[in-house]
Order: C-alpha cells, then structure tokens, then sequence
C-alpha cells in the first residue's frame, strides 16, 4: 500500500496540483486538529487526482471552500489531507435567457452574485459571509439565508452537480436546465453532507429574476409570542414577502435601525415600485391587528446592513461562541423560541428565526464548555417535546467532544450511515464528522 509520504510526493509532483506549504496549514485547522498537508488543485483532474492518491494511502480527506462552516458536524476524528477548492472559481457556462449558471465549486457567492446582477438576475442562495463564502461550501454545508422564504433552499435552486467520491471516480448528476431529469438526483444527497461523502467540484443553479425595488419594513413587537402570531399571519396569506424572520431583542443594535427591547419582524418585500407600496399597506394593516408598538420601512444601505446582519447571524463564530440551530413547526416557533431564551441559570442568547421555515439560530458568545454542554441538552429536551432537532452550528472543540452535533437520531441515522457506507465504504471524506460518527 501507498504510504501517505509517497502520496505527498506524488501531488507535490502533479501538474494540476499546488501542495501548500507548512507556512499554510494553520489556517486549516479545524476542531484543534491540523491537516497533514493542504492541497489545491488547479483543475477538476487535479481533485481526482488528489482523491485517488489519498485514497491509494489510506489518507483521509476534509473538502475546504471558504472556511465559514468549517466547523459544522461532528468533531473530526484524526488529520486530513485538505483539499482547498479556491482555484477552481470559473463561472463554467451562463445562459441569462435560460437563467440557468454552472460554475466551479471555489467560486464565491458574492462573486457569481454581482454577475448576475449585471443581467437582472439573482441566485438566492444565501449563506453566511458570502464575500467568503464558495459555492461548494455553501451547497456542504446545506445553509440558507432570509429569502429561503420565497425561493426555498439550496436543493431547490441547485438542477445540476459535478462531485469526485472517495475513491477518485468522478460523477454527474442532473444538468444545465431548469427542467432535467436524467439520471439520479444525487444532488440532494452532497446538500447539507458537510463533505463526508463526496467532494463537490461545479455545480448548475437555476435563477430567479430580480426585484426592481426592494423594501425592508421592520415591525416592533412587545413579545415573541405576538411577533410569531403575525408572521403566522402573513405566512398564511396571500402575501409573498422575500423575506420573513423574527430577530430577539438587541439583535439589531450593531445596524442602523435604533435598538430597543422589542422582538423584530423582519419583512423583505420585492417587486414594481407599485407593488411595494401595497404590500407596505397590507403589512401596516398586520402590524395593527397583531399589537405591533410601531413599523419602521427601510431602503438602500440601511435594509442592506439589516439584510446582512439577518444573513450573517452568528458567523463568523467566535472561538468560544456556540450557534445552535432549530428546527420545529413553523407553527410552533414561538414556543421554540421561549424555550430557548427561557433557560434557568444561562446566559440570554441572541435569537434570529426564519419564521415560515420554522428554524431558530441561538447564540451564546463566550460560553464555558460546561455551561455550553448544559444548554445544549437543555435546549434539545424542550425541543424535542415541541416535535422538533437541534443541531450544533458551532462549539468549541471541547463543547463537542462526544457529542452528536447533528440533533438526529433513530431511523435517520442509520439510513445516514448506510448511505455514508456506500459512497464511502473506508470512511475517508471527513472522518468522524457524519451522523453517528460522535464517539471516538
């Protein structure tokens, strides 16, 4: 067998591979384990080349885009081979009249997103730090932003993918149209996998038009509870806002719009000039019904800061931070949210809901690991008699050391490992990071 040292020399010595430096590696590490080396390849041949001499030596791999997310699953189990996808950032074919993209998986969000642009075009996926933040990555680690309201989630907007598995074979799966149904939908099972079973090398999306105007209006409520019963509200009209999140309180105090002890809903509306002002109306005529203590309409750079601020909740993550993420009802979002702010003996978190998705991300910064392990139990005891899974977005090492961070359990996991099993029989993308993988 192929010894990891022979395999090194090997990708040092390949043509569509860059073998980083020593220099590098501290940038890679991840839950306090360093990467035996970083490589990045120049091509989709130099992944498959790396893959297959990793797998030739038995030496495990963890797929890198921008680094956001890192952090994301369960705790790695033992060093890797990192292989940084950030040379492969070429938009690979763009048809504005299909609305249709396929690009290279290190190509960043923002990037792609100021392409689209110029053609009144968007790709409403919407992870955290998108000036960071690489397509491949993004579709890994399966995150959605505030207008996962109107577009739905990355599975929803991705029709096609290119990934390389464990063993170096490369596969595709749909296509470069809207309405393709060749072959398995493979692209379902790479979303949200966090690289343990295969490493993403381009993917196709499909587009959506852009608003001509946006506006983002602000509604002040006295509670969560009433706060939730108006995103009820609007979530079962006919209404189709862009964006529907509720944000705690103090959530808003680093924008613009003035802090105060209030729950905020957040409401992105989108479309002519025309439409705008009568959906600005009938929100009015919510926030009125609904006990709303006042409305506030926001355009340009001060909705943007908002904008951002809601997409980028919770990221970057300070090394002791820990990002908890729910999922329950939307129905039953509120109770979600009082029982996680509600924890005896913890420190009030800060709170962002994507109200019509039914997904709370809490934040406690600067945690103990103890304190950090207690809330986490705490918070999944009350969730689940609510019906519903917390995830662990980011912890300290030590917070996830023999922990499940996936919130999942039963049926689901082993399905997940019977998967996993099958794309990656040696357990080399990612070890120790995929569903049932936490005690090591």
């Amino acid at each position: 067998m192929m010894t990891t040292a022979d395999a090194l020399a090997a990708l040092a010595a390949h043509p569509e591979l860059d073998l980083l430096s020593q220099a590098h590696v501290a940038g890679y590490i991840v839950d306090g384990i360093a990467p035996i080396a970083v490589v990045r390849p120049r091509s989709e041949a130099g992944v498959i080349a790396a893959v297959r001499q990793a797998a030739a030596a038995g030496v495990p791999v963890l797929p890198w885009g921008g680094g956001t997310s890192v952090n994301g699953g369960n705790r790695l189990a033992s060093p890797c081979l990192v292989i940084d996808l950030a040379a492969l950032d070429q938009v690979i074919e763009y048809q504005p009249r299909d609305r249709t993209i396929t690009a290279g998986a290190g190509l960043r969000l923002a990037a792609l997103a100021k392409l689209v642009e110029a053609e009144g075009q968007l790709l409403p996926l919407e992870p955290p730090l998108p000036e960071r933040a690489t397509i491949g990555g993004a579709l890994a680690s399966g995150l959605s932003g505030p207008r996962r309201h109107r577009y739905g989630s990355a599975r929803d907007l991705l029709i096609g993918s290119t990934a390389v598995l464990a063993d170096g074979t490369c596969v595709h799966s749909g296509g470069r149209v809207a309405k393709n149904v060749a072959g398995y939908d493979l692209n379902k099972l790479w979303v949200g996998s966090a690289g343990t079973l295969a490493v993403i090398t381009q993917a196709s999306f499909r587009l959506w038009p852009a608003p001509p105007v946006t506006e983002l209006a602000l509604l002040a409520f006295p509670t969560a509870k009433a706060a939730h019963r108006a995103a009820m509200e609007i979530a079962g009209s006919p209404l189709q806002p862009l964006s529907l999140d509720l944000a705690g309180p103090a959530t808003l105090a680093a924008t613009a719009v003035p802090p105060a002890d209030v729950w905020w809903l957040c409401i992105e509306n989108g479309g002519t000039p025309a439409m705008v002002e009568r959906l600005r109306g009938e929100l009015r005529a919510v926030a009125s019904r609904c006990g709303a203590e006042r409305t506030v309409a926001v355009r340009g750079q001060e909705a943007a800061g908002v904008r951002g601020m809601l997409r980028d909740f919770g990221y970057p993550a300070a090394p002791d931070a820990l990002l908890l993420r729910v999922v329950t009802l939307p129905s039953r979002l509120a109770e979600a949210v009082l029982a996680t702010a509600a924890l005896q003996d913890a420190p009030l978190p800060a709170l962002v809901a994507r109200a019509g998705a039914g997904m709370l991300l809490a934040r406690w910064s600067d945690i103990e690991p103890a304190a950090a392990r207690r809330v986490i139990v705490r918070v999944r005891a009350a969730v689940a008699a609510l019906g519903g899974s917390v995830a662990i977005a980011h912890a300290a090492a030590a917070v996830k050391d023999g922990l499940d961070t996936w919130g999942i359990n039963g049926g689901d996991v082993a399905i997940m490992q019977q998967v996993k099993q099958v794309y990656d029989p040696a357990g080399l993308l990612s070890p120790g990071r995929a569903p049932g993988e936490h005690e090591h």
